[in-house]
């Protein structure tokens, strides 16, 4: 028996993290990213739109290969693949991860996927690391009134581990 796993990505970033689980010792037919969250607006537009793109078997169409080139809209795309839009929808979440609200957007998404699985679920995430490297400290000791310890960014994981150990 092949067991299958679903990765949920958090601090998803354009969504390159889970790309690695087929390289590993888990076949690429046994992983499949079910849920994604991104807080960055660019970057979200990339997920979503990577999300998009696995929805597709056989290729990617020709309105997708349009609207990249620049030679049609974003809705255009849509509009003629509105099923695999919706599925990228539902996986991908344009959310601030700790803030007021978001657990009980994702709170439900993980417990579908956990059930889904049986358990078999693979959790991974990239954390701002603005507040940890030595870059982002140099960059926020030019921010008058720069706090590390009031920057929210220190504690996201803290709040991560506590919501996905329920």
């Amino acid at each position: 028996m092949n067991t299958h796993f679903k990765v949920v990505d958090l601090f998803a970033g354009p969504g390159g993290l889970p790309k690695g689980f087929p390289h590993s010792t888990l076949t690429a037919s046994a992983v499949r990213n079910s849920a994604s969250v991104e807080k960055e607006p660019s970057a979200f537009a990339t997920l979503r739109l990577r999300s998009f793109t696995r929805h597709f078997t056989d290729g990617l169409p020709e309105e997708y290969y349009r609207y990249i080139a620049g030679k049609a809209g974003r809705d255009q795309m849509i509009a003629a693949w509105p099923r695999q839009w919706l599925a990228a929808c539902k996986e991908t979440q344009r959310l601030e991860l700790g803030a007021a609200g978001t657990d009980e957007i994702i709170d439900p998404i993980l417990e579908r996927i956990r059930d889904e699985t049986s358990g078999n679920t693979i959790l991974v995430g990239g954390p701002p690391c603005q507040a940890y490297s030595l870059v982002g400290r140099a960059r926020n000791s030019g921010i008058a009134d720069y706090k590390a310890s009031e920057d929210k960014r220190h504690f996201l994981t803290a709040s991560i581990s506590a919501s996905s150990a329920s």
